[in-house]
């Protein structure tokens, strides 16, 4: 009797051992975004040499909409602020297992780049913001990347931070003469287009001038026929 009974309860515990790595892989996961596994936001001048700057381009960045974003950057300037090199990250190649997907534990800047509204606010007159560029003081925000819908991995280095304060100052001057640039072209400012209805001004300079009337000529009277004596 001893057997059967054994033999049901080690079926059972078999049966209930899956479900314990269901619930190790979701700790990690909480932990990150609690800020206990790994701060949430860190400041430029917190790395050491020990992380790694890496660029990355995802399978999103390699199809048609990276293609469309480049291609917008070359045509208004090719800066950093609109369609030009991304941000780096900074890691330690930390990796955490979510639902079966890996996931690369970064950080990296939150940018404001050029968009198209900003673009078209240009054309009726309005500014361009300057580019931003690092600081030590530079906070950098937590980032779980899909190992998966990563592309490549370029330019690993080791961490230094007068080199990062560098390159960001030597974009950002070269960001800055592209939009200067851009501002120079559409910088005029063109007059949003009237509204449905409202009667368009047209300058006097756009009308031709009616032709003038040719000046008549005085016609000479006759002359009175001499009186006979």
């Amino acid at each position: 009797m001893r057997t059967p009974l054994l033999l049901a309860a080690g079926l059972l515990f078999v049966a209930a051992t899956p479900c314990a790595p269901a619930r190790a892989q979701g700790a990690p996961f909480q932990s990150l975004l609690s800020g206990k596994g790994a701060p949430l936001t860190r400041k430029l001048k917190e790395f050491t040499p020990q992380w790694r700057r890496i660029n990355v381009m995802t399978q999103g960045d390699a199809g048609a909409g990276g293609m469309a974003s480049g291609f917008i950057g070359a045509m208004f300037g090719g800066g950093a602020g609109f369609g030009g090199a991304r941000p780096g990250y900074y890691t330690e190649g930390e990796t955490v297992m979510v639902g079966g997907e890996t996931y690369l534990v970064a950080y990296k800047t939150e940018t404001k780049p050029l968009d198209v509204s900003t673009l078209m606010r240009l054309g009726q007159g309005g500014q361009l913001p300057p580019p931003e560029k690092l600081s030590a003081e530079s906070v950098l925000h937590l980032t779980l990347l899909n190992v998966r819908h990563i592309a490549g991995i370029t330019d690993i280095r080791a961490f230094d931070l007068d080199r990062e304060l560098a390159e960001s100052e030597k974009a950002a001057k070269e960001e800055a003469d592209a939009r200067a640039q851009l501002q120079g072209r559409f910088g005029g400012g063109v007059e949003a287009p009237p509204a449905v209805g409202e009667a368009i001004a047209v300058p006097d300079a756009a009308v031709p001038a009616a032709p003038e009337k040719p000046a008549k000529k005085p016609v000479a009277k006759p002359k009175a026929p001499a009186k006979k004596r």
